[in-house]
C-alpha cells in the first residue's frame, strides 16, 4: 500500500509535528510505502504581497491544488491522509483528491471546524461564540490579536463550512479521542464516518515507578492556554514540594520572576533530557485551561510509570482516569490542584500504583503496533468506501 501524508507546518514545532513524524516512521517500518508532503509557513515571508496571498490561499489555493495533482500522478497513493491544511494548502487539496478518485482521510489535530483559531479561547477564557456558524465572532473579538489575522482565520473557517469542503470531499475522519469525535458530531458530521485512533507512544522498556521521584513536573509549551499560572499558584501554597517546569519560558519573564522559590524552570528538553525529566518525576501535572484534544504528555508520563494530575476538560480524562492512572481537578482551581498534589506527593506507594496502571494501559492500548493495526483498518475502510462510491 502507498500512503501520502499531507501537512501544513506551523510556526513552532509541536505535538502535531511529532505525531506525523511518528506515523510516517511506523508505517514505513512495517512495509507501507509512505510519503510526506509538507508546506511550511516559513515559506510565506514578510512582504505585504505574500501576506495578502496567504489571506486568500487559506480559502482556496490554486497553487497547492496544482502541486497536489502533480504529486498524486507521480506517487500514485492508494489513500491520502491530511492533517493541518492552513494557511497554504487549503481545502483545495481535498477537492483534487476527490476528482482524481483517491480516498481521503482528514485528521484534524485541533478544533478549527468549530473555532477559527482551533483553541476555543478568548482573552484567556473558554469561548464557544463561533460554534454554530458564527465565525464572524473571531473578527469581533479579534481572537488572533491582529485584526488581519482574525479576519483571515474567520474567512477560512466560514468558507470551508459554507462550501461543505470537508463533508463533500473527505472519505473518513480520524481523530485522537472520543472527545474530538463528539465535537465533530456536534458540528454536523456523521458518526459512522469518524474513526477514533489513539496516538501511539514509544513505551520505554523499563518502567520508572514514582517511589523515587524527586519533584512534581510540567513539560510542554509555556503559553497561557496551558495553565502554567495555575500550577505556579498551586506551588506557592505547597511550600516544600519542588516543582520543575520544562519548556521555553523566555516569552513569559513575568511568570518566571513571580514564581515561588520551590518552582524551578529547567528550560526546553531534547529527547534525552525529556526522558530524564520523566524518569526523575514523581508526578506530572497537566493544568491546561483550553480543551486539550489529546494530551500526549500524559501518554509519555504514564509510559514511564509516572501518574498524572490533569484538568478535567477536553480529552484529558480519557487518559488521566481519576483514581486509576492519576487524579483530576477542576481547571483553573489552583487550591484544588495543590490539594491533589499534596495528597499524591505524600503517598509514593499510591503514585507507584497509579503509575503502574497507567503503564499497563499504554502497553495494552497505545503501542505502536496497536496504532498501526487500527490505522490500517481505517485505510482499508476508506478504500472500500471509495470503490463502492465509484460503482454507484
Amino acid at each position: 500500500m502507498r500512503v501520502l501524508q499531507v501537512f501544513n507546518r506551523r510556526k513552532d514545532w509541536g505535538g502535531e509535528d511529532n505525531s506525523i513524524s511518528d506515523t510516517v516512521e511506523i508505517l514505513n517500518a512495517r512495509g507501507v510505502e509512505t510519503n510526506l508532503w509538507a508546506r511550511d509557513v516559513a515559506e510565506i515571508g514578510n512582504s505585504l504581497m505574500n501576506k495578502v496571498g496567504v489571506f486568500f490561499s487559506g480559502v482556496y489555493s490554486f497553487k497547492s491544488a496544482r502541486m497536489m495533482k502533480d504529486l498524486l500522478q507521480e506517487f500514485r497513493p492508494d489513500v491520502v491522509e491530511m492533517h493541518n491544511i492552513y494557511p497554504q494548502l487549503s481545502p483545495s487539496v481535498f477537492r483534487i483528491c476527490s476528482q482524481v478518485g483517491i480516498p481521503t482521510i482528514w485528521h484534524p489535530h485541533d478544533q478549527k471546524f468549530l473555532c477559527p483559531t482551533g483553541m476555543h479561547l478568548n482573552k484567556g477564557k473558554n469561548c464557544e461564540l463561533c460554534v454554530g456558524g458564527h465565525e464572524y465572532q473571531c473578527i469581533l473579538q479579534n481572537c488572533r490579536g491582529k485584526m488581519c489575522e482574525s479576519v483571515g482565520y474567520a474567512l477560512w473557517a466560514w468558507s470551508a463550512r459554507k462550501m461543505n469542503m470537508f463533508g463533500k470531499y473527505v472519505t473518513l475522519f480520524v481523530v485522537w479521542s472520543e472527545y474530538l469525535k463528539g465535537r465533530l458530531i456536534k458540528a454536523g458530521y456523521s458518526a459512522d464516518r469518524i474513526e477514533v485512533v489513539p496516538h501511539p507512544i514509544r513505551i520505554p522498556e523499563e518502567s520508572y515507578m514514582s517511589l523515587s521521584g524527586t519533584y512534581v513536573g510540567y513539560i510542554g509549551r509555556i503559553s497561557p492556554e496551558k495553565g502554567i499560572d495555575t500550577l505556579v499558584e498551586a506551588a506557592g501554597s505547597l511550600g516544600d514540594v519542588p516543582v520543575h517546569i520544562a519548556g521555553d519560558a523566555s516569552g513569559d519573564p513575568e511568570l518566571v520572576s513571580n514564581a515561588p522559590p520551590s518552582v524551578k524552570f529547567v528550560g526546553w528538553c531534547d529527547k534525552e533530557k525529556k526522558r530524564d525529566f520523566y524518569k526523575n518525576a514523581r508526578i506530572i501535572v497537566i493544568p491546561s485551561i483550553w480543551f486539550e484534544v489529546f494530551p500526549t504528555v500524559a501518554l509519555e508520563a504514564l509510559s514511564y510509570g509516572v501518574p498524572v494530575i490533569g484538568a478535567r476538560l477536553g480529552g484529558i480524562p480519557e487518559v488521566v482516569i481519576d483514581n486509576k492512572t492519576g487524579l483530576l481537578f477542576e481547571t483553573r482551581k489552583s487550591k484544588q490542584l495543590a490539594e491533589k498534589i499534596r495528597y499524591l506527593w505524600e503517598r509514593p506507594d499510591l503514585c507507584a500504583e497509579l503509575g503502574k496502571a497507567g503503564r499497563d494501559l499504554m502497553l495494552e492500548e497505545y503501542s505502536e503496533q496497536s496504532y498501526f493495526d487500527t490505522l490500517m483498518q481505517v485505510f482499508h475502510r476508506a478504500i472500500e468506501i471509495n470503490e463502492k462510491a465509484k460503482q454507484t
